[in-house]
C-alpha cells in the first residue's frame, strides 16, 4: 500500500508539521508513504483551455504537474493537508485541485482523505473548517474519490502552533488509525 500526502500549505508550517505527524504514524504500521510539497513545485495555474476536459487529452502545459499526475496514478490512498484561508483550502491546493482533470478516469475510485487547519477557535473556526470540509468533500464527489477520513484542526495561528498543541499527536493517531480500520 502506497500514500502520498500533498501539502498545500505556501510555507513549512502547522498543515505541514500535522501531515508529517500523521505520514509518520502510517510509516511506523509498515505504510509506504511519500510527501509532495506544493510549495517546493513550479505549478502554473489552469488557464481554461479545457484541452484535458474529462480526462481526454493531457495536460498541454508542462510543469511540475507531470510529477504529481505519475505519483497520483501509483498511489492508493491520496491525503491532503491544507492550512484555511477565508473558508478555503490554499491558492495551491485549489489550483492543484482545478489541474487534476487529465487524471478524471485514473482518479475515480482512489482512496482519499484530508486535513485541515485553521487559526480560528471555538464556533467561529468550527464554521470555517466545516465550510471547508464540505468544499473538499464535494471534490471528492465530483472526482469520484473514496473519502475515508478527515481530520480538522482549529485554534493555529501562527507558525508553529502545532507543535504546542498537546492535542494534536492524539488527534492525528486517532485520524491514522480511523483511517487504517476502513481500509
Amino acid at each position: 500500500m502506497k500514500i502520498i500526502g500533498i501539502c498545500g500549505s505556501p510555507r513549512k508550517g502547522n498543515s505541514e508539521f500535522v501531515l508529517r505527524n500523521a505520514l509518520g504514524k502510517l510509516k511506523k504500521k509498515n505504510i509506504e508513504t511519500e510527501l509532495f510539497l506544493l510549495r517546493e513545485k513550479n505549478i502554473q495555474l489552469c488557464d481554461g483551455c479545457l484541452v484535458c476536459s474529462g480526462g481526454k487529452a493531457p495536460c498541454k502545459i508542462k510543469d511540475d504537474m507531470e510529477e504529481a499526475y505519475e505519483k497520483l496514478k501509483e498511489t492508493d490512498i491520496i491525503i491532503v493537508a491544507s492550512p484555511v484561508y477565508y473558508d478555503m483550502v490554499s491558492p495551491q491546493l485549489l489550483n492543484f485541485i482545478v489541474r487534476l482533470n487529465p487524471l478524471t478516469n485514473e482518479l475515480k475510485g482512489k482512496k482519499f482523505a484530508f486535513i485541515l487547519v485553521g487559526q480560528l477557535e471555538g464556533g467561529e473556526g468550527k464554521e470555517s473548517l466545516g465550510n471547508t470540509a464540505n468544499y473538499l468533500k464535494q471534490i471528492s464527489k465530483i472526482r469520484e474519490l473514496n473519502l475515508l477520513n478527515y481530520l480538522l484542526i482549529d485554534g493555529v495561528k501562527y507558525i508553529d502552533d502545532a507543535e504546542k498543541k498537546e492535542d494534536i499527536d492524539h488527534k492525528c493517531k486517532s485520524f491514522v488509525d480511523n483511517l487504517i480500520n476502513l481500509l
